[in-house]
């Protein structure tokens, strides 16, 4: 049962640190264990963080002079 629940939540796009913590086990585990499991944990950081930088760029241009 803790094996499909770490695969579910890693399918569902959990974070493998926010799945330690609720599994209450190292991010070193999970990474070992259950790592091969978010293989597009790369790609989604760098997708946040875009998001992220765009939101930031566009407060930034709202704010300045014209």
């Amino acid at each position: 049962m803790r094996h499909t629940y770490a695969a579910w939540s890693l399918a569902a796009g959990v974070s493998l640190f926010a799945l330690s913590r609720r599994m209450g086990t190292s991010l070193a585990m999970i990474d070992a264990t259950y790592g091969h499991l978010a293989p597009d944990a790369e790609e989604q950081e760098a997708a946040l963080l875009d998001a992220f930088d765009a939101a930031a760029s566009a407060g930034r241009s709202a704010l300045s002079p014209s």
